[in-house]
């Protein structure tokens, strides 16, 4: 009977412990709420701005001379112009093994003859070069260059007798005063070349 008693005081003390806890515990819980509970940054938070940078579709970024025209931008070519490549330097190579190497020089003048959508036709209406120490002049030829006036190609006829093709890279385009690096192929007949003619443009 003492046993049985000591159980049920021990059960009561037990019971009471475990009701004043939880009392406890519903009286801290009902002191918060959700938004003292919610993280400051969250409260705070700004977005990021989101505004798109403005575009300047004629202009290069990024480069450390400034804003320079974009490559794409058309030229003001017109049917009748000219444009003449004169060298400041140049080199010729033989083709073939064992074959020599010197200096070049020449002067090339186009002439725009038509305007087409996908760019212009040209004829080469003067010009010489000299290679391996004798000077060609240029008696017929024609060409074609793209839509924004970067690049020429064609080919010709000279005297003394030789043909050649060429191709003419601007260092930006033919429209105006500016600079080209022009490569030929060409043959007398007897020897055939390959030239480079580094030079200036007036277009």
């Amino acid at each position: 009977m003492r046993r049985m008693e000591g159980r049920t005081k021990f059960s009561v003390i037990a019971i009471a412990a475990v009701v004043t806890i939880m009392a406890a515990l519903f009286a801290y819980s009902g002191s918060l709420s959700p938004v003292s509970a919610s993280p400051v940054y969250i409260q705070n938070f700004t977005p990021l701005n989101t505004t798109q940078p403005k575009a300047f579709p004629n202009f290069q970024r990024g480069n450390p001379m400034g804003p320079q025209m974009n490559q794409w931008q058309k030229p003001g070519i017109t049917v009748g112009q000219t444009i003449t490549i004169t060298s400041t330097e140049g080199r010729f190579r033989v083709f073939g093994s064992g074959g020599t190497n010197g200096t070049a020089s020449g002067t090339l003048t186009f002439t725009v003859t038509g305007k087409l959508v996908q760019g212009y036709t040209l004829s080469i209406t003067s010009g010489s070069f000299t290679v391996d120490g004798t000077t060609y002049n240029i008696t017929s030829g024609s060409a074609q260059m793209g839509l924004f006036a970067q690049a020429i190609t064609g080919q010709g006829t000279t005297k003394p007798t030789g043909q050649f093709m060429l191709r003419a890279q601007a260092h930006g385009d033919f429209s105006g005063i500016s600079s080209a690096v022009v490569s030929l192929d060409f043959s007398n007949g007897t020897t055939e070349y390959a030239i480079t003619l580094t030079g200036s443009i007036q277009g």
